[in-house]
């Protein structure tokens, strides 16, 4: 029976699974186009650039994780970059109390459509006190936003304002060009609202909150790897900083926890093994186990029947294996002669003569009680005395000396 051939059905469920893949991480990412500028990181959406830069100027720069019972002492900036970056209602109040104490908090809020469902931290109770206080409405969209940013976009002229404190060394500076929308724009007739820069480059406002501020940006972008390599962006940036504090500790705010808090599995085995790189390769080892089991775990050809062969007597296996082994002593014939000393042996007790009898006298007898023609019993005795023939011709006379011997014994 013919086996179907069942490679095109695995090459077919490849191709869809690798589809399917695709997807997966196309959502993934489009959920992430928005730069995280986390510490230590060297990616062109990084924060690494950041880091160095504030740490050639002086300043001790931390990365914060775990939730915080009060801000740190020597905390002079609070960054909160990410827009993944999620904290509960206690600590939201006590990051304000901070700012209205005489911190300085740069806060980029994370650029978000009407469209999207919800936000990376739209559960986080912190979060949202923190847009209260800075009335920035919870979606928000500006006339030039219709799309999400992309992965890496090409940053416009920012066009800064006159407050000279940030203006000091910038000759050109570069932003994404997203805006806060209407309502935000209109919050900034309110006392303690100054803009800094605004449309074409982007917008960015400072707070004035008790004896602190707050600077809000719609993304983080300006603070990436990518966007400090340009122009004088890095003098911009490291200028909102110095302006307020000119030494002291900065803070990589990087936590992920809301009210609701679990301690989390940062430094679990588990927990790495689910963030790229590492999520990455346990894909690419399964869909590479998976194409190995499709294409070298099946038969991609016509299944091959094995070749028939006639069945063989002990006695043939027998003498096969004796002339392999004679074969590597260099005695081809000598297997051949044991047997037909056997053979005459045994056919002289089976007829009852001695084996010295004449070849002649043995083969009549034989003939005679088993009915073998003589002439065959006659030639496999000559035989036995000196083989002749080549080792196909000895394994047949073996086989025959068997048949013989089988024959004697059902007459008998």
């Amino acid at each position: 029976m013919k086996r179907k051939n069942k490679a095109p059905l695995f090459v077919g469920l490849f191709v869809v699974l690798m589809f399917v893949l695709g997807a997966f991480f196309n959502s993934q990412n489009n959920g992430t186009q928005q730069p995280r500028a986390q510490f230590d990181d060297a990616s062109p959406t990084g924060g690494k650039g950041l880091q160095l830069v504030l740490e050639r100027l002086g300043y001790t720069v931390s990365p914060v994780y775990e939730p915080q019972k009060t801000v740190p002492p020597n905390a002079k900036v609070w960054l909160i970059l990410d827009p993944e970056t999620a904290f509960s209602r206690d600590e939201a109040e006590q990051l304000l109390a901070w700012v209205r104490g005489g911190g300085t908090l740069i806060y980029c809020t994370g650029v978000l459509e009407f469209s999207w469902a919800s936000a990376p931290n739209e559960t986080s109770g912190g979060i949202k006190i923190l847009r209260q206080a800075l009335e920035i409405p919870e979606y928000f969209a500006g006339s030039a936003l219709q799309q999400r940013p992309p992965a890496q976009p090409i940053l416009s002229p920012l066009t800064l304002d006159a407050i000279s404190i940030y203006r000091s060394g910038v000759q050109k500076a570069r932003g994404t060009g997203w805006q806060f929308g209407q309502a935000r724009e209109n919050a900034q007739r309110r006392a303690g609202v100054l803009r800094i820069a605004d449309a074409p480059g982007g917008s960015i406002f400072r707070h004035d909150l008790g004896k602190g501020r707050v600077i809000a940006l719609p993304d983080a972008w300006l603070f990436t790897n990518y966007a400090l390599a340009q122009d004088d962006n890095a003098v911009l940036v490291t200028n909102l900083i110095r302006a307020h504090a000119p030494s002291g500790a900065v803070f990589f705010d990087e936590r992920q926890h809301d009210d609701n808090f679990a301690p989390p599995e940062r430094d679990s085995v588990v927990a790495r093994l689910r963030k790229p790189p590492f999520s990455t390769a346990i894909w690419q080892l399964l869909v590479a186990a998976l194409v190995f089991w499709a294409f070298a775990g099946r038969r991609l050809g016509r299944a091959i029947e094995l070749e028939k062969r006639a069945p063989v007597t002990r006695a043939s296996q027998f003498a096969h294996a004796m002339g392999a082994l004679f074969q590597k002593a260099v005695r081809p014939k000598a297997a051949a002669q044991v047997i037909g000393e056997n053979f005459r042996r045994e056919l002289a007790r089976r007829v009852g003569l001695s084996p010295a009898e004449n070849d002649e006298t043995l083969a009549r007898r034989a003939h005679e009680l088993c009915g073998v023609p003589f002439e065959t019993i006659d030639k496999l005795l000559l035989n036995a005395r000196a083989p002749i023939g080549d080792e196909a011709q000895i394994l047949r006379d073996a086989q025959a000396m068997e048949r013989v011997l089988e024959a004697l014994k059902t007459r008998r």
